[in-house]
């Protein structure tokens, strides 16, 4: 949020065109943040963790002991961490991309997610690497970002 209001203050920047783009962390941040009034036209999420419980659960041991080291052992504050509990508060349109890369690459939060926000008819595009022809490489990612960006924000 900080940052966003940083760059609206800039001289070269249109407040009217700025949306929020993160990889991973970054990805799951800027869904989170965007369950306040952020003054975004959009936000894009590569490869972001949509549901930490579930990947919690879905991890080696080894992978837990350093999440618990991480986040806590307080999965109540996992949930505060959950862009898909939060689904429905985040207001912009957003655009979630699953790369050939990610670390969680069940697709099953994302299009949870994604029907969330469709059944309170809010904008929501989803790629996602499982559910295509073949596997979205890094190339792949940046055309899908620059045509989600294009659309929402015009050329």
């Amino acid at each position: 949020s900080a940052a966003v209001a940083r760059l609206r203050q800039l001289p070269a920047v249109d407040p009217a065109r700025i949306a929020v783009w993160g990889e991973r962390e970054g990805g799951t941040t800027a869904l989170l943040a965007a369950t306040t009034t952020l003054p975004v036209q959009g936000i894009l999420a590569v490869d972001p963790d949509l549901d930490p419980w579930a990947s919690f659960r879905a991890a080696s041991s080894e992978d837990q002991a350093a999440y618990v080291t991480a986040a806590g052992r307080d999965s109540s504050a996992w949930r505060l961490r959950s862009p898909l509990l939060a689904a429905e508060r985040i207001s912009v349109p957003v655009a979630i991309v699953q790369s050939r890369e990610a670390v969680f690459k069940d697709p099953a939060p994302a299009e949870a997610f994604a029907q969330k926000r469709l059944a309170r008819d809010l904008f929501v595009e989803t790629r996602l690497s499982a559910r295509e022809p073949r596997p979205l490489l890094r190339n792949d990612v940046q055309r899908i970002v620059l045509g989600f960006l294009s659309r929402r924000l015009g050329q």
